[in-house]
């Protein structure tokens, strides 16, 4: 027999937990329960493919240039998406590490999780002595590069898990979900409680009174915050769906589950018929 040819197919073989876009929007991080991907948003093509723990959240860092995953063993996992390498595993959380925030300002993280805890981090640059290069006679010898790294700066103890931490686009205050339905807001500099309040984390469109939300049902919904009416429903998964990502400027969002698809969703001109 001649082999003729080969088919690979680059998806997840568990249940798709995360989803991020890039901060230049031209990538799109997916992540499960064995392996993190990086697509092309344009093309669809899986550009990168890295062995990780079970994932609950994802995020692009440092100029999309390193995705940090929150993961079910309380890990912080840093990959540098180039080298498509683990850098560092930071143990953050007793328990689920449930979430991880950008800061508006790039310099910095929150991250959550059932220990009750919300803490911070800051972005730092420490040598690297993995990384290694060919010097003239052949051997390979560490050059002292430097990759990405994390420090913990405060943390924030609460009653009940933290599920889902969020800045405001101003930095002045966070957003807190917790395990009890509550959001807690307090005061990003102090960490001094502002105000609660009852409800669900969806994913919001900068700058609009839109959001949208995903769920058993396996569909996909779109809502006015002003009059919370059901602007559209879509349906594509089959099984429940468990994250979703939107684009800030709301022309994307890309939502994954179950059926361990990655589906892309494009806004149109098209008149929407309510």
């Amino acid at each position: 027999a001649t082999k003729v040819g080969a088919l690979s197919i680059p998806g997840h073989r568990t249940d798709v937990r995360a989803l991020c876009f890039s901060l230049d929007k031209i990538a799109l991080a997916s992540a499960s329960g064995e392996s993190l991907k990086i697509w092309n948003r344009g093309s669809q093509n899986c550009i990168r493919t890295m062995a990780c723990d079970y994932a609950l959240s994802i995020l692009f860092a440092t100029g999309d240039h390193n995705v940090i995953v929150a993961t079910k063993t309380g890990k912080l996992q840093i990959f540098d998406i180039a080298a498509g390498r683990l850098l560092e595993e930071i143990r953050a959380h007793e328990g689920e590490a449930w979430t991880v925030a950008m800061s508006p300002d790039l310099r910095g993280i929150a991250s959550g999780g059932a220990d009750k805890s919300v803490k911070f981090w800051q972005f730092e640059f420490v040598v690297d002595k993995a990384v290694e290069e060919e010097d003239e006679d052949g051997q390979m010898r560490g050059h002292g590069g430097q990759r990405m790294s994390l420090t913990h700066t405060k943390t924030l103890q609460l009653e009940e898990d933290v599920l889902c931490v969020r800045f405001s686009p101003d930095q002045r205050l966070i957003a807190v979900s917790l395990l009890d339905s509550t959001v807690k807001i307090f005061f990003a500099d102090t960490l001094k409680f502002f105000l609660s309040l009852y409800g669900q984390h969806p994913g919001i469109v900068s700058k609009t009174h839109l959001f949208f939300s995903c769920g058993k049902d396996g569909k996909l919904k779109q809502w006015d915050a002003d009059n919370f009416e059901n602007i559209t429903t879509l349906s594509g998964h089959h099984g429940q769906v468990w994250t979703l990502a939107v684009k800030k400027d709301g022309k994307y969002v890309s939502t994954a589950g179950h059926d361990r698809s990655i589906r892309l969703w494009e806004r149109t001109q098209e008149p929407l018929v309510l």
